[in-house]
């Protein structure tokens, strides 16, 4: 059986090597992949959003199966493409991605009565199941999070309540470093990197904007605003990110080997 894994990620690293492992697998492909990924399978150069040009490629091998991983191809209706081609997938259609792919589309699946949505928002789960099952089994208080409008200029922040106990189901770090860098700065760098923005980092699942560059620096200075208010609370280290790659790889280096070291 030949298989394709599409994204680069460790999610799809976690995929492929547990199919390489199966029973039956005769041939894996992964597109991208990535150096991790390319020890146990055949890494293709095609990204993981071309969705025709995955298509083809799964048509011209014979691929099996493919298993899909990152979200955004699936959101840009890859699923549908192959089902098109006769090919098999993994993975829901695009119609069905959008649950995942937008926050706004996904807000009255989530609403408990009485709720309203702003757009985006950040959404509400509390439902009664949903509560019980992730928080009673651990022994934790019920945490009800109710929905709050939010935009690029009000960033929801949770209040002491919503902030502890939902902190309680989380493992602490024993140290938080952010890399601080403009959003007039990570721009630069996207284009300078992969010449695109990604979905995901231009927020938009959020609705902030139809335009990928005014969304994604609507959400970038919104993130810097939210990670301000965080440093503020709990004192996580800021580095500056606007130095050599070699700069910041010394300090982390430094400050890392000082947490492990118990200094």
């Amino acid at each position: 059986m030949r298989i394709l894994v599409i994204g680069g990620g460790a999610r799809e690293h976690a995929l492929a090597w547990k199919l390489a492992r199966a029973e039956g697998v005769g041939e894996l492909y992964a597109a991208p992949g990535n150096p991790g990924i390319a020890a146990i399978a055949n890494c293709v150069p095609i990204a993981a959003n071309a969705t025709v040009e995955l298509a083809e490629f799964a048509a011209s091998l014979r691929i099996d199966v493919t298993v899909v991983g990152p979200e955004l191809p699936l959101v840009l209706g890859i699923a549908d493409e192959f089902t098109r081609r006769g090919l098999t997938l993994v993975g829901p259609t695009r119609s069905a991605a959008e649950l995942e792919g937008s926050k706004v589309f996904m807000g009255p699946f989530v609403l408990g009565p009485g709720d309203t949505v702003g757009r985006p928002f950040v959404p509400s789960f509390k439902t009664r199941e949903l509560k019980y099952q992730i928080l009673e089994p651990r022994g934790f208080e019920p945490l009800e999070m109710s929905l709050r409008p939010w935009s690029a200029h009000d960033v929801h922040v949770p209040g002491d309540f919503e902030r502890k106990a939902f902190h309680r189901i989380a493992l602490v770090p024993d140290a938080v470093f952010y890399l601080k860098v403009s959003p007039d700065i990570l721009v630069q760098r996207n284009f300078a990197k992969d010449f695109a923005l990604d979905y995901w980092e231009s927020g938009m699942d959020l609705g902030l904007s139809r335009d990928m560059f005014d969304s994604f620096m609507k959400y970038q200075t919104a993130m810097q605003q939210t990670f301000r208010r965080l440093q503020t609370t709990y004192g996580f280290t800021i580095v500056d990110g606007l130095r050599s790659a070699e700069a910041i790889n010394a300090e982390l280096r430094k400050k890392i080997g000082a947490v492990l070291a118990g200094r």
